[in-house]
């Protein structure tokens, strides 16, 4: 559960407004954070470029479910 901020209740509140973008933004870089990896060591394991992992922390792409 601690990577679902959305059912944090003091968290909530920071979320209000945010995009999904943004909400996984911050995620994201929070778990690649606390595990002490680089975007390039995160990429490696998600089979994924780095600049995707750039991309996604910065907003810039969206993720597809598809």
């Amino acid at each position: 559960m601690e990577d679902t901020p959305w059912l944090d209740a003091p968290r909530q509140r920071a979320l209000v407004g945010m995009d999904i973008r943004e909400v996984l933004a911050r995620n994201l870089k929070r778990y690649r954070q606390e595990r002490d990896l680089s975007q390039e060591e995160l990429a490696h394991q998600a089979c994924v470029d780095r600049s995707y992992v750039s991309h996604l922390e910065r907003k810039v792409y969206a993720v597809g479910i598809d």
